[in-house]
């Protein structure tokens, strides 16, 4: 199996914006792209609809669940030399 090669930056842009609807979906679908993207000394920033809360299948309780997955999303991101991660308040991991 192969994939397509990372997008290249236009040559003006130096600050990208990552919006995703939930914690880990960039790690599974753009994390090489941004590690590239900070690599070539853009500034990246993360904003997260959800927090995750409906996330896991072990025995966690739920009220727990945001906090783990904002953590872990946090520490993906600082692997990838992403420093800004957001979480937006109000929408529930699940439903959005």
């Amino acid at each position: 199996m192969s994939f397509p090669p990372s997008a290249t930056p236009l040559d003006d842009v130096q600050r990208v914006l990552c919006v995703f609807a939930h914690p880990d979906d960039i790690d599974f679908g753009a994390a090489g792209t941004v590690a590239r993207w900070v690599d070539a000394g853009l500034e990246v920033a993360y904003l997260l609809v959800t927090r995750g809360d409906a996330g896991g299948f072990d025995d966690t309780p739920r009220e727990q669940m945001p906090i783990l997955r904002e953590s872990e999303q946090r520490a993906a991101a600082a692997a990838v030399g992403v420093k800004q991660v957001e979480f937006l308040d109000g929408y529930r991991d699940g439903i959005l």
